[in-house]
């Protein structure tokens, strides 16, 4: 039977290095897995558990990795408080018969000593909770410092709560090993980066005025992604191969565009968005709107029927950004 994973998270798992990790170790062990990413930037556990049943249920996902505890860390949210949430998300995945997965918080670097003890709590707490209940968890935390004590160098990100590239690579050894009953190594440092599913490839973007009230006349520089110019940084390079429009803002100074494709009259499907995408225009009539970050996967915004002819579809940004359809499969 296919596997269908869920990771449930902040903005580690947000960026998607993660779940690309899994999935590839996952095919080279001869395991066939769906995985979907279900984090959003900035989470804390009370907003996964508000959202458990409107992301992750609708999946039927056979497992769930949680990931939960750096911002409540970084937020100073008592540990008794930020236990209630994780049992409350634990006992509603159990009660779906989702088999959990529990991801101790990462490692936070030396010059954030409180929450470095909020998180230590953390995972004091998830032990307790899983413990009784038979749950699996892997020790994320344990694991990272480990690899610093053996002489590991670069996990985490100067800002000291984030990981690059070899954090990630012990993060998801401790999943493969969750998941596998087994150590699994090695755990390529960077995956093999993919145009998301359902790519919209084709732009015209144009830079809008500082006066403008929003409005931008159609017309523009003609954009294609992925975008072909190499990117020295891994955390770019990924962000280009997935399809993530970035570079366009060199070449029109501002502060916010819009990007104008076409959709197909017969295209029915789901719309997805992310990045720096602040408003979706579907034929002049505005479908979504938010000016707060949303993350960095693309994940399922508004369903489309088909129409009798092709329609204009408008996004306005202040960044980075990518969009995709996904035809119904039915």
């Amino acid at each position: 039977m296919r596997k269908r994973l869920a990771f449930l998270g902040d903005s580690i798992t947000d960026g998607h290095t993660l779940i690309l990790q899994v999935e590839q170790a996952l095919a080279a062990n001869g395991v066939a897995a769906s995985c979907f990413n279900c984090a959003v930037a900035g989470d804390r556990a009370d907003q996964m558990r508000a959202r458990l049943e409107r992301d992750v249920l609708p999946l039927q996902p056979t497992t769930v990795c949680i990931s939960a505890g750096i911002n409540d860390a970084m937020q100073g949210v008592a540990p008794d408080v930020y236990r209630g949430h994780m049992a409350a998300i634990l006992t509603t995945l159990t009660a779906a018969g989702i088999e959990p997965l529990i991801l101790t918080p990462t490692l936070l670097a030396p010059q954030h000593p409180a929450a470095r003890d909020l998180a230590q709590a953390y995972t004091g707490a998830l032990w307790d909770l899983a413990t009784p209940a038979q749950i699996r968890v892997v020790d994320i935390g344990a694991a990272m410092a480990a690899a610093f004590a053996a002489g590991a160098t670069g996990l985490i990100s100067p800002d000291g709560i984030h990981i690059e590239e070899p954090g990630y690579c012990v993060m998801a050894a401790c999943v493969m090993a969750g998941l596998m009953d087994h150590a699994y190594s090695p755990i390529p440092p960077r995956p093999r980066w993919e145009p998301i599913s359902g790519l919209l490839r084709q732009w015209s973007i144009a830079a809008i005025p500082p006066s403008s009230d929003g409005a931008s006349a159609l017309g523009g520089m003609a954009w294609n992604v992925p975008e072909s110019t190499p990117c020295a940084a891994w955390w770019d390079a990924q962000e280009q191969a997935r399809g993530f429009a970035q570079k366009f803002t060199s070449k029109m100074p501002g502060t916010r565009w819009t990007a104008d494709t076409e959709l197909p009259a017969t295209l029915a499907g789901t719309l997805s968005v992310g990045g720096y995408v602040r408003q979706v225009t579907l034929d002049g009539v505005v479908l979504f709107h938010d000016e707060t970050f949303h993350g960095w996967h693309v994940r399922p915004l508004l369903e489309l029927p088909a129409s009798g002819q092709p329609r204009r579809l408008q996004l306005t940004t202040t960044g980075a950004f990518a969009a995709a359809f996904c035809p119904f499969s039915g």
